[in-house]
């Protein structure tokens, strides 16, 4: 977490303007986490998953992960993470609604019964206290006319109890090559393999990176959002058969790659 340089590219994210190597967040998940989740038995199981919105961390350690590490190529996404473990703690909230309706009076609510824990957390309350005093525009930093997500937590005291473990976060992008040292049972990938359309390179890279991370019989969860034609998803198929087993998901929600 790079604060000052953070912190001015959501500056200017909340005035409408892109920024390299940022993007908006995601206030909730737009996928049907509830469905994918059902077909994965993370019990005990040592978890990579993308950050995004954090549905899909908290999902996994709601359904018993013994551990999640995390990753996402925006920046900003640890910091949404210590928003939504806050509005759970300190407003009893699931979602931080009042960001999202630009309520400063809810945010300075929520900042004044903050106490960080370690120096990524006292980062992430120094971030959303420098926006609040500027009176920013939070409603522009996240994604709008999302499909709506589906979570099997409900309630505060339901997702409370997978809230405050430590975050564990790399900023990496997948399409890129990586070193891991971990390895892992798990990968969940949302949909970033749809936002490589036809690009042979990037899928090769994907695929190697997944290989290398996962154990033998490990699985890479991928979720269905984008109407890809379909000779990008055969590419994206045959690129991965050579590592992995190819796998639907019932109802259409997406589906697994399980490590050869």
């Amino acid at each position: 977490m790079e604060l000052l340089k953070d912190y001015l590219a959501a500056t200017c994210i909340a005035r409408g303007k892109q920024v390299d190597g940022y993007g908006n967040l995601y206030f909730e998940t737009n996928e049907n986490l509830s469905e994918i989740y059902r077909n994965i038995d993370f019990l005990d199981k040592d978890v990579l998953s993308a950050l995004a919105s954090s549905d899909q961390l908290f999902m996994a350690r709601y359904m018993g992960a013994r551990k999640v590490d995390t990753f996402d190529k925006n920046p900003l996404t640890p910091y949404y993470y210590y928003l939504r473990v806050w509005a759970v703690k300190y407003m009893n909230e699931i979602y931080p609604d009042g960001v999202l309706e630009n309520d400063y009076d809810w945010i300075d609510k929520l900042l004044s019964r903050v106490k960080p824990r370690n120096k990524e957390e006292a980062d992430a309350y120094g971030f959303w206290s420098e926006l609040a005093q500027k009176r920013v525009d939070f409603n522009r930093m996240f994604f709008y006319n999302q499909p709506e997500g589906k979570v099997l937590f409900r309630t505060t005291n339901s997702i409370g109890s997978v809230i405050d473990e430590p975050l564990s976060f790399r900023h990496i992008d997948l399409f890129e090559e990586q070193d891991f040292v971990s390895k892992y049972d798990i990968a969940v990938m949302s949909n970033i393999l749809e936002y490589a359309r036809s690009d042979k390179k990037k899928l090769e890279i994907a695929s190697s990176n997944l290989s290398r991370l996962l154990r033998r019989d490990g699985i890479v969860l991928c979720s269905t959002l984008i109407n890809r034609d379909k000779e990008a998803v055969e590419l994206e198929k045959r690129i991965f058969d050579h590592n992995f087993e190819f796998s639907k998901l019932d109802k259409g929600v997406g589906y697994t790659y399980r490590k050869r």
